[in-house]
């Protein structure tokens, strides 16, 4: 009789490590078919936040993304407390920036989202996940990490992301950017991700996108509290040789000239909304600054806040430290 229970005892637990390394092997498939499972996905919607780091302070930007198969997105961008809201739209017709705020409507000439990373997109994660033989892994019973090679600009140094991975689901909770000496340019945290809804494509049509958010947006928004800036941060040896002002009232400008290790010229205008849709066409890529879009090409930087334009353009200046010395335009208002 002992025997026998020590056989039953021993038979059952048998069949409980089997049915763990089971659940466990098809959790693990899940994570390490991560590509498979995005490329079969009808569509999604992912909320989530974004903190990125600058030298000049950290900011955090609320991401909201539609997909819809075979290739349609919108990205909506929105800093905490802020009332403009600014929309990343791709269709049939390409691809385009929307800023209400403005009643302006940047179509772009870019591959987006094909071109560099964007921890946002499940698309692009799991292009990163093909493209790189050579990742690492770290895994324990909940989550799997991989760290893995990461491209956001043409022009920078080598750097990497870690995508952490629910096992059970197979899908990424949180994506970490960072430079080659473990310094971390941006974390992306994943609060909900939906699969397989029901999307109306009205969401990614540019006209019906934009009076949905100029419905929304108040007198206030409208409302800018603007001033001309300097930039807080500035690569080592950079000195401002030439300021030239011109305008007043909601017609002013301003360029900065930075010359020294390297050369940099800055542009500030003042931008009333237009009354009428205003479509600008622009090459490059996409980037998010800190709650902001960011078109990037070869030597420039633009985007657009609270009513003001920022050009930044500069051949010797990586993209990275570009982005940098762009952001901290948005922290002072005085010289």
């Amino acid at each position: 009789m002992k025997k026998r229970m020590i056989k039953c005892l021993l038979v059952c637990f048998l069949v409980i490590l089997t049915f763990t390394a089971i659940s466990c092997k098809k959790n693990q498939d899940k994570v390490s078919s991560f590509p498979e499972i995005i490329n079969e996905l009808k569509s999604y919607k992912l909320t989530g936040t974004l903190e990125s780091n600058f030298p000049s302070g950290t900011k955090i930007s609320n991401i909201t993304v539609y997909y819809k198969n075979p290739d349609l997105y919108r990205v909506e961008l929105i800093l905490p407390n802020s009332l403009e809201k600014q929309v990343i739209l791709k269709n049939t017709n390409g691809v385009f920036v929307l800023i209400p705020s403005l009643n302006k409507n940047f179509k772009v000439s870019s591959n987006w989202p094909l071109t560099t990373s964007y921890p946002y997109l499940l698309q692009s994660l799991a292009k990163d996940f093909i493209a790189d033989e050579e990742k690492q892994i770290e895994k324990n019973e909940e989550h799997t990490t991989y760290k893995l090679k990461v491209k956001l600009f043409d022009n920078v140094e080598d750097m990497y992301q870690k995508i952490t991975f629910n096992n059970s689901t197979g899908l990424p909770t949180e994506i970490c950017i960072y430079k080659n000496d473990d310094t971390i340019v941006s974390h992306f945290k994943v609060e909900s991700i939906e699969t397989d809804i029901e999307i109306n494509d009205d969401l990614f049509e540019n006209n019906k996108t934009m009076e949905t958010l100029k419905e929304v947006m108040t007198e206030e928004a409208l409302d800018f509290d603007r001033a001309m800036s300097y930039p807080t941060y500035c690569p080592t040896g950079l000195v401002l040789k030439e300021e030239v002002k011109s305008g007043s009232g909601d017609n002013q400008r301003i360029i900065l000239t930075y010359s020294g290790s390297s050369f940099i010229t800055i542009i500030e205008k003042f931008i009333t909304p237009f009354e009428t849709l205003k479509t600008e066409y622009i090459d490059g890529d996409l980037y998010v600054l800190g709650g902001v879009v960011a078109v990037v090409n070869n030597e420039s930087m633009k985007f657009y806040e609270s009513g003001i334009e920022y050009t930044l353009a500069s051949a010797n200046i990586d993209k990275l430290e570009l982005a940098w010395i762009g952001d901290s335009l948005r922290l002072s208002n005085e010289k």
